[in-house]
C-alpha cells in the first residue's frame, strides 16, 4: 500500500474510525481502549515521568483517550505519524479539547523508525501500534519495525500491537470493512483475499490480516493476546487482539 495514500484518507479516517456511527466500530474501539488503558496502569507509577508513543497515530484518538484516562501531568504522549494532514487534524482536536496537554505530534514514516531518535523518552516507555496499522506496513518491514519499538520502549517499558481477528478473516472483515466505507471508498468484487487474509481494493488500499502466532512470533512472546470480544448479532465474536511482549 502506498504509504502517501493516508494523506488523501486522512479526512474520511474519521467518518470511518472514531466519528463513525455504526455499533460494531464503536463497540470495538471502546473494548480496545478498556484494554490499551488497563496494561498501560500497569506500567504507569504515579509521580515517575512516563511517556505513551502511539505508532501510527492518525488523528490521535488513543493519545487524547488515554490522557483524559489518566488525567496525570507526568505521562507525555507522542503519536508518530507519516501522514501531514492527519497530523494537522490531530494538532486541531488537541487545541479544541486539550490545548494545554501534553500530547505532541511527530511525523515520521514508521518504515524508517530510528530508536536512537527516541533516546531522551523514559527507560519505561509504553509503545503502541494499534488497530491494524501493523498490517498497512510492508511485510519485509515489520520484523525491523518491532524490534525498533522494543528499543525504544527499553527494558522497563511495554510493547503493545493490536490487530484484527486474522484468524476469522472470513467472517470479521466483511463486518469491518462495510462499517469503513467511508474511509476506505471502495469494495471490490476481489477485494477479500481469504487465502492470504488480504483486503485490497482497486483505490490502492490494502491490509494484511494475521493469525495469532504470527504476531506472537514478530513479537517474540509466547504470552497469549488479549481477545476484542463484542456482541454482534446476539453472540460475542472475537473481532480482534491486543498483543504485549511480556
Amino acid at each position: 500500500m502506498d504509504k502517501y495514500l493516508w494523506n488523501d484518507l486522512a479526512s474520511d479516517y474519521a467518518k470511518s474510525v472514531e466519528d463513525n456511527d455504526d455499533q460494531t466500530i464503536q463497540n470495538y474501539l471502546k473494548k480496545e481502549i478498556e484494554i490499551i488503558s488497563e496494561l498501560c496502569s500497569k506500567k504507569i507509577q504515579d509521580k515517575k515521568k512516563f511517556y505513551i508513543i502511539d505508532m501510527g497515530s492518525g488523528t490521535g484518538r488513543v493519545l487524547f483517550e488515554l490522557n483524559t484516562f489518566f488525567k496525570n501531568a507526568e505521562i507525555s504522549y507522542l503519536g508518530i505519524e507519516l501522514s501531514e494532514p492527519m497530523i494537522i487534524l490531530s494538532e486541531k482536536k488537541k487545541l479544541k479539547f486539550s490545548p494545554d496537554s501534553n500530547i505532541h505530534f511527530i511525523k515520521m514514516d514508521l518504515m524508517e523508525l530510528d530508536s536512537k531518535l527516541f533516546e531522551k523518552s523514559s527507560p519505561g516507555s509504553v509503545v503502541m501500534c494499534l488497530y491494524n496499522t501493523i498490517g498497512v506496513l510492508p511485510d519485509s518491514k515489520r520484523p525491523f519495525f518491532v524490534e525498533q519499538m522494543k528499543k525504544i520502549a527499553g527494558p522497563e517499558g511495554l510493547v503493545i500491537i493490536s490487530t484484527f481477528n486474522g484468524d476469522d478473516f472470513k467472517n470479521i472483515a466483511p463486518i469491518m470493512y462495510n462499517a469503513m466505507l467511508p474511509m476506505i471508498k471502495k469494495i471490490n468484487s476481489d477485494s477479500f483475499d481469504e487465502k492470504n487474509r488480504v483486503f485490497k481494493n482497486e483505490n490502492g488500499f490494502r491490509s494484511q490480516w494475521f493469525p495469532k502466532k504470527q504476531i506472537m512470533e514478530l513479537l517474540k512472546t509466547e504470552l497469549e493476546p488479549i481477545p476484542i470480544e463484542i456482541n454482534f448479532d446476539g453472540k460475542v465474536k472475537t473481532f480482534g487482539y491486543v498483543f504485549t511482549n511480556e
